[in-house]
């Protein structure tokens, strides 16, 4: 008797516990579309493979999403270009100050 593959039962293969990297709010589209949910709430962007290792090491040892890492270090960016802004200064230029007080401490 041949079966269609799709009859065939994989529970017994299924997994015992679940991905920590994947809960409601960061689930994968299926199907090829995107979850509606996540819609609005995420964009694609291109990175280094280099910066992605580094990003993705961060997170682990900090416990954290990797996309909650790269929100928070916008709003830091937004916050030293809007001080450099008011000095007068780069950013880099801002950033690197804050880098050398914090190494003198």
């Amino acid at each position: 008797m041949t079966k269609n593959i799709d009859d065939i039962d994989t529970g017994a293969y299924k997994p015992k516990r679940k991905n920590p990297l994947l809960d409601a709010a960061n689930e994968p589209a299926t199907g090829g579309k995107q979850n509606e949910s996540n819609k609005e709430k995420y964009a694609t962007i291109r990175i280094y493979p280099d910066d992605h290792k580094l990003l993705k090491d961060l997170a682990y040892h900090e416990e954290r999403k990797m996309v909650e890492i790269v929100n928070d270090s916008v709003n830091y960016y937004n916050e030293f270009y809007q001080l450099a802004k008011n000095l007068g200064i780069s950013t880099d230029g801002a950033i690197k100050m804050a880098l050398d007080q914090l190494k003198n401490k």
